[in-house]
């Protein structure tokens, strides 16, 4: 008997990525919708094989990272015409303030360097004048 080079037999079902599906992918991520849902639509990979895609394949990362800041872009215009829409009930206006703060929340997860809470520095570059916590007391109160 001769040796005979061992073939390494691939298991699983065959990857179905394409820039196509991945380009749908990103249309859908930057109209806000979320990846459980793409992974609902008809012929869609579920939403673990789109997450392996974005480990393997970095045009893809590229593409749904501006994908996620264009989904925050839109959410903090969406803010605007919540906070802008004429609103008749209390109920609404509750509504209205609760819409406004889960886009605020989002676009600050999203895109934090651009959304996110932001923490100022007023110290001097050689740190020679920070600034030290003050604290008041109010007598009599």
């Amino acid at each position: 008997m001769g040796t005979k080079a061992l073939k390494k037999n691939k298991t699983g079902a065959p990857s179905l990525y394409t820039e196509e599906l991945a380009t749908l992918i990103c249309t859908k991520v930057s109209e806000c919708v979320p990846v459980h849902r793409i992974a609902e639509l008809p012929g869609m990979v579920d939403a673990a094989t789109i997450y392996r895609w974005l480990a393997a394949h970095q045009s893809f990362r590229e593409n749904y990272t501006r994908a996620r800041e264009a989904a925050a872009d839109r959410m903090v215009a969406e803010t605007r015409e919540i906070a802008d829409e004429p609103i008749d009930k209390m109920g609404a206006v509750e509504r209205a303030r609760v819409r406004v703060q889960v886009r605020q929340w989002a676009a600050e997860r999203m895109a934090p360097k651009k959304y996110g809470v932001k923490h100022l520095d007023h110290s001097s570059s050689d740190r020679s004048m920070s600034p030290t916590p003050s604290t008041i007391i109010i007598e009599g109160a």
